[in-house]
């Protein structure tokens, strides 16, 4: 492990990240996403399992960019109105990017969906600033697959595709996995607490019949010389 940590590879990493950490915003306030560790496209891949059904890039960036209570409102109580992110940088790009989007399909509303190509222009367009293989908000995760759950083809080769579809395929049989033994569990300690209280209502029995028996004989006396 350290000297895993000890590489010139994992240095970046960390010096990237800290440099990240200690980013502000426009106000001042530190514009860190609220993901966590994991990357945006994974948290894109949890939301898919959790909501049954693929998740909107404002599912995703609210769960990426947003404040603990805009969540907590947004996923768990379905709300969608007054949401609050973490930096004015985060609230600012979101509301860009819907802007430009309605620009884009003014003359055709009804075919409005999430485009990566308008994201990754509303952010040039609002900071004038390129972040190399990095999209502002999304990181070094395919842009493509994070805002559509699909693949470009400018994003990667059709192997690179697979090799993606192929370990979210793993992933998802690993999590069924995992339910599946954590279920085998639940159900040994289940089996395991109902035999504990069989013994112990056997125990009680079996203890209350010895004193009952010794009452009777106590009762009865001495039998005759």
């Amino acid at each position: 492990m350290c000297a895993h940590w000890d590489t010139e590879k994992w240095k970046k990493k960390s010096a990237l990240g800290k440099k990240n950490r200690s980013s502000t915003d426009e106000s001042g306030v530190k514009a860190t996403h609220t993901g966590g560790s994991i990357g945006t496209a994974e948290h894109r891949d949890r939301l898919e399992v959790m909501l049954g059904c693929k998740p909107s890039w404002l599912d995703v960036y609210v769960q990426t960019h947003a404040t603990a209570e805009t969540k907590d409102r947004y996923i768990n109580k379905g709300e969608r109105d007054n949401l609050q992110f973490s930096s004015k940088s985060f609230q600012e790009a979101y509301d860009f990017y819907l802007k430009c989007l309605t620009e884009k399909y003014k003359d055709n509303p009804s075919e409005m969906h999430d485009d990566p190509e308008v994201w990754k222009q509303s952010v040039y367009k609002r900071t004038g600033r390129r972040r190399g293989d990095q999209t502002f908000g999304i990181g070094q995760s395919d842009p493509y697959y994070t805002m559509t759950g699909s693949f470009s083809s400018a994003s990667g080769s059709t192997s690179d595709a697979q090799s993606q579809q192929e370990i979210l395929s793993l992933r998802a049989q690993v999590e069924n996995l995992q339910q599946s033994q954590a279920q085998m569990v639940e159900n040994f300690q289940q089996q395991q607490q109902q035999m504990e209280q069989r013994q112990k209502r056997s125990q009680d029995e079996f203890e209350k019949k010895m004193e009952e028996m010794m009452r009777q004989m106590s009762q009865r006396g001495p039998g005759p010389s």
